[in-house]
């Protein structure tokens, strides 16, 4: 391969609107610093497009490329959005200035095979990419072969992807550059509230900032794209990033979201020791979720001393079977605790369940639904299980249900709300009823939509939350009431409703 020209550089982060956030795209962001700060000489030019926020078409976007002219693109997004990631690749390709397309992300990492096998994606970055991206442009500068870049996945023929040697994980994440936050408009992220329904902001300005990278759990639905073993920024170092963002661009509000923050108690109240010492007036929310077993009242008094006022933790099941089985293995009786105990100061508790895991039963999922009615929580989301690609839970999922419905193949289906899955049709009917009832049952109580509705710092917000998940409700009932033959058929032959996809839109 002869070199070429890598002086103007691209990123789009494609999204459907679906997964329903609205969070700065950090993974991109710190691959701009490492692109700045690794490559000599560095791109002259690095633009950021956001699905997310901009809602552009592709329209929009075809012309953004034809007058920016990069030199490479690259393309990040979830697995629900894998068709997006190829019309994107597709435009990129087919645009004047022909460059280098490169796929990286969760989708990608997991499924690299998919986006290379159409002849659209050039190359994708497998896993964490701060160190393959510069490596992958200074080679493609050069020019020669990429089969020795580490950390690639390169189109090998028969819709094949042929991985090079894998790469290592970045040791100390210290090392890490700093996020590119110059490269997007920051205020446009805090108009709509991050993650959820039950999500909300308490300052004019958020950032979301990750502290740490990977989890020892061996819960099987998760891709572990950051590995087993957690790697750790120091806490002098997160105070650095965090009164950066306080200091030069007014931050009053930090979205923590790691994928366990919480695994070093020590480390995590002298973070917050630190904040209080250095005088930041911050709230802070954990939106990504917080291993709620893995807490103690110490812990939790210093995290509210910080700033947190929002605490969202990941239950997934209230059987204990099943977090067995799932390879959560959860403490439920400590969770239920530590739940009541940040209930107790003040700190709004939410959390996150999962129904429809393999062999779960009727029971099991009503054993969820017990738990949540019965905690402190202040407020819930019931998703389905998704058998997403690159996980244990997929191998598991085909095992069990080795004749999928119609209907259930393509991602574009591969999110939580979803009627459409590959499952017995009679499988998806009894999880579809039971995410239902659970909403039903939790925000049913007028004690506990009036406790939301008053904890929530945006009334008007609260009030849409609360009637679009009551009218979706209350939609289905009807169907299931005055319209049973035509529910049955939305899901014997893969054709859903499109007016309600989603309990929370």
């Amino acid at each position: 391969m002869s070199g070429r020209t890598i002086d103007r550089v691209l990123f789009v982060r494609t999204s459907n609107r679906v997964n329903l956030s609205l969070v700065q795209p950090l993974g991109i962001l710190y691959l701009v610093g490492a692109l700045r700060r690794d490559l000599d000489p560095p791109p002259s030019e690095i633009r950021v497009i956001d699905y997310a926020l901009s809602g552009s078409t592709h329209q929009s976007l075809s012309r953004d490329i034809e007058s920016f002219a990069p030199d490479l693109v690259g393309i990040s997004g979830l697995t629900v959005e894998a068709d997006l990631m190829l019309q994107v690749a597709r435009q990129a390709r087919n645009s004047s200035s022909r460059p280098v397309v490169v796929a990286g992300g969760p989708h990608a990492t997991s499924d690299p095979a998919h986006l290379l096998g159409l002849g659209t994606v050039d190359v994708v970055v497998v896993g964490e990419g701060e160190q393959t991206l510069p490596e992958l442009v200074q080679r493609l500068r050069r020019g020669g072969e990429l089969q020795d870049v580490p950390g690639l996945a390169l189109p090998g023929g028969d819709g094949t992807a042929v991985l090079s040697p894998p790469r290592a994980l970045l040791a100390d994440l210290d090392r890490l550059p700093d996020p590119a936050w110059d490269t997007i408009p920051m205020a446009d992220y805090s108009a709509n509230p991050v993650y959820t329904m039950c999500q909300s902001l308490k300052a004019p300005l958020v950032a979301a900032v990750m502290t740490s990278r990977g989890c020892p759990f061996g819960c099987f639905y998760c891709h572990k794209y950051f590995g087993r073993k957690v790697r750790a920024r120091s806490p002098e170092n997160v105070l650095a990033e965090l009164e950066q963002l306080y200091h030069r661009h007014g931050v009053r509000e930090i979205h923590l979201i790691d994928d366990f923050f919480n695994f070093d108690l020590d480390r995590v109240r002298e973070i917050c020791r630190l904040i209080v010492a250095r005088g930041l007036d911050i709230n802070i929310a954990f939106p990504n979720g917080i291993r709620g077993d893995r807490l103690d009242e110490e812990t939790l008094r210093a995290l509210k001393r910080a700033g947190t006022y929002k605490l969202y933790v990941a239950v997934e099941s209230g059987s204990p079977r099943v977090q067995r089985y799932i390879g959560k293995r959860m403490d439920l009786e400590a969770l239920e605790r530590n739940i009541a105990l940040a209930a107790g100061m003040g700190i709004t508790v939410s959390a996150f369940f999962m129904l429809g895991f393999p062999t779960e039963t009727r029971e099991e999922m009503e054993q969820t639904i017990r738990f949540a009615l019965r905690s402190r929580l202040h407020g819930a989301n019931f998703y389905k299980v998704i058998p997403y690609p690159g996980t244990k839970l997929a191998d598991v999922w085909a095992e069990e249900y080795p004749a999928p419905g119609e209907g259930g193949e393509t991602y574009g289906n591969f999110w939580f709300h979803t009627r459409s899955l590959p499952a017995p049709p009679e499988r998806l009917m009894l999880v579809d009823e039971m995410q239902v009832r659970a909403y039903r049952k939790f925000y049913g109580s007028p004690l506990r939509s009036a406790a939301y509705f008053i904890r929530h710092p945006n009334k008007g917000l609260a009030v849409s939350n609360l009637w679009a998940m009551f009218r979706n409700v209350a939609g289905y009932h009807r169907d299931c009431w005055f319209r049973p033959e035509a529910m049955k058929r939305h899901y014997f032959n893969g054709t859903i409703s499109p007016e309600r996809t989603s309990w929370q839109d």
